[in-house]
């Protein structure tokens, strides 16, 4: 990024990222140093927000679409290819409605296996009673 003739340089040894590295290293060394090579050799790094990003995703559920880190994060298709975007939406589209028809099949089945076993437990116990009323 150049700003008047000056190179900036994006600063991955942040105050924030420092902090975090070190009690990485110090509670999961394993994860610590993965933090370490990530710093030392990615660019523009913000280990708060990728956190906070990664909180969010295990709080509110896992979503499909790309986070800020990875893209523009407003939308979920953002290959340059308009065409292929419009595939991917009708392919996602339909799969999501073949998912919702095998989920709701699912549940119909579900429903009639407990009916079932609930019919069974039902025989069993009156063939248990029945045995027991004749003693």
């Amino acid at each position: 990024m150049k700003l008047d003739d000056e190179t900036v340089e994006p600063n991955n040894w942040r105050t924030s990222n420092i902090g975090i590295l070190i009690i990485a290293i110090l509670v999961i060394m394993p994860f610590g140093l993965v933090l370490l090579a990530m710093l030392t050799f990615g660019k523009n790094i913000d280990l708060p927000k990728m956190f906070k990003d990664f909180w969010n995703r295990l709080r509110n559920g896992a979503e499909f679409d790309q986070p800020a880190l990875w893209g523009n994060g407003s939308t979920k298709y953002n290959h340059p290819n308009q065409a292929y975007n419009e595939y991917r939406r009708e392919d996602d589209a339909a799969f999501d409605a073949d998912q919702a028809q095998k989920r709701a099949e699912l549940i119909k089945q579900e429903l009639a296996f407990n009916a079932h076993l609930r019919k069974q437990k039902m025989a069993e116990d009156n063939a248990e009673f029945k045995g027991f009323k004749n003693r």
